[in-house]
């Protein structure tokens, strides 16, 4: 539940997007950083990666049960 922002302004939130976990996190922080030495606006880049679609069995959700998360 986390928002993204640049500068100062906000241009999205983790919600945004399928990917899960920090280190996901991370690394969508780090890909629209690379996006901007090419003039890819960070909410651009936020756009793009919301299509991106999670390869099987990476950081899948198996079940929610009482009140934890199970990820294979």
């Amino acid at each position: 539940g986390g928002t993204f922002s640049a500068h100062g302004q906000p241009f999205g939130t983790s919600a945004d997007i399928s990917l899960i976990g920090r280190h996901n996190m991370e690394n969508v922080l780090a890909a629209i950083a690379a996006c901007a030495p090419f003039g890819i606006s960070p909410a651009a880049a936020l756009a793009a990666l919301k299509t991106y679609a999670v390869p099987p069995h990476r950081c899948e959700l198996v079940r929610d049960f009482e009140g934890r998360r199970y990820i294979n």
